[in-house]
């Protein structure tokens, strides 16, 4: 398993401002802070220069039925000082707790590619299943939507989320292993077409363990 869990809360968005401003709150306050809801194993920012949208952030969560839990709620309808800042500033958001359909390799490369669908790309859930992956990658993990999340106080400071859709994510070192394999799991899919691919750099990864032995 790549994960380290079996589903994982995504999100895709962008930042009208100052980037540095948005790392240094995410890095330093809303990572532990998602880090100490019950039920939130890891916490990962991608991000990449001059393209939209800029940031990939993946939630390894216990269950995808977190995104209702009242832990969670609780943390979105009480957005701290520093978030209420910074949250006018997040656009374009997509995001979604998903169920990780089918894995292979493990852990988290420095680059990551991801794909997302249109339509539901099931053909890649048997593909992914045991897969032997080629050197410079990692991991690839196939991400399925839940529900819409319900909208919170934290939302509205940013208006309403979209949904990012099913979404194959690839990690490793080498990006043009990435992109190659990418490239031959979905051209067995027929009619199924891509809405976005884009290739991020890991800018921080974190477990909730590591947030507890730290202070803030």
């Amino acid at each position: 398993m790549s994960l380290a869990s079996d589903a994982a809360l995504l999100i895709y968005c962008d930042f009208a401002g100052d980037a540095r401003e948005h790392d240094d709150w995410h890095s330093h306050e809303h990572l532990r802070e998602r880090l100490s809801i019950p039920g939130f194993v890891r916490g990962t920012r991608w991000a990449r220069e001059g393209e939209s949208p800029r940031y990939m952030i993946i939630y390894e969560v216990s269950d995808a039925a977190i995104a209702d839990s009242p832990g969670y709620l609780a943390r979105l309808n009480d957005p701290s000082a520093w978030t209420r800042s910074i949250m006018p500033a997040v656009t374009g958001m997509a995001r979604a707790a998903c169920k990780v359909v089918a894995a292979a390799g493990y852990g988290l490369g420095g680059i990551a590619l991801s794909v997302r669908f249109r339509a539901a790309p099931k053909f890649l859930a048997q593909q992914l299943s045991g897969l032997r992956l080629p050197m410079g990658v990692a991991s690839a993990f196939l991400l399925e939507p839940a529900a819409p999340a319900p909208m919170t106080t934290e939302q509205s400071l940013r208006g309403r989320d979209a949904q990012p859709g099913w979404t194959l994510v690839v990690t490793g070192h080498d990006a043009g292993a990435l992109r190659s394999l990418a490239d031959a799991l979905c051209s067995k899919g027929g009619n199924t077409v891509e809405t976005d691919t884009a290739l991020f750099s890991l800018q921080h990864t974190v477990t909730a363990g590591e947030a507890l032995r730290t202070q803030p």
